[in-house]
């Protein structure tokens, strides 16, 4: 009889270990591969875990505020510009990486190659977007981010206008951007332009004949 007592005790003891062994299940890394640490309002983070054994158990906190449970891969589109920590918890073990979100959907800088001070006014689309750059010869305005009426790898058209020598002329060039990339818009001597701040006077000239 006591025989038996011992073995049922022992018994209970085995599925008690067993099943605190389970109940606290470990898991290998709690690290993370992001696509991309920079990006665009528009644009959303894929996350994928590099160990994905846990099932449902990935406490995913994009850190603007939003917390999920669910599993090893997931996205998200963040509603605001600024930096994020982005953490990852499973099984009480986490892992972090920062996001960088854009104050736009584009974004782009002028570079001044011609021999000019050139100070222009540039739009994307609507001239309520629009930004002044003064720059000397070989000068970078710059970074200027606008959000857009609508994105998708569609290509968007940027006005410059401005002045240089006392004239005020407009780009005859059209510059078309994509959304959701940084772009570099060059001018240089011999790129076209329309004399009148909007080109209203008719006249086509190169910058270099001002």
């Amino acid at each position: 009889m006591k025989f038996k007592h011992l073995l049922g005790v022992a018994i209970a003891l085995f599925f008690f270990a067993a099943c605190k062994k389970q109940s606290n299940p470990e898991i290998s890394t709690t690290d993370f591969n992001i696509n991309k640490k920079s990006l665009y309002l528009t644009q959303s983070i894929e996350l994928n875990a590099k160990d994905a054994t846990a099932g449902g158990n990935y406490i995913w906190n994009y850190g603007d505020g939003t917390i999920e449970t669910k599993g090893s891969k997931t996205e998200h589109q963040y509603k605001t510009s600024g930096i994020f920590e982005v953490t990852l918890t499973v099984y009480n073990k986490t892992s972090k990486i920062k996001v960088m979100v854009l104050p736009g959907d584009i974004s782009y800088q002028i570079k001044n190659n011609s021999t000019f001070d050139l100070d222009l006014n540039s739009y994307v689309n609507l001239p309520v977007n629009t930004v002044r750059s003064v720059l000397k010869p070989n000068g970078l305005s710059d970074t200027i981010y606008v959000k857009l009426q609508a994105t998708g790898n569609l290509l968007q058209l940027t006005n410059i206008s401005g002045i240089a020598k006392g004239k005020a002329f407009r780009f005859d060039d059209m510059f078309w951007q994509k959304d959701s990339i940084h772009n570099i818009l060059s001018v240089n001597n011999d790129t076209k332009i329309q004399l009148g701040a909007h080109g209203e006077l008719g006249i086509s000239s190169t910058l270099g004949n001002l």
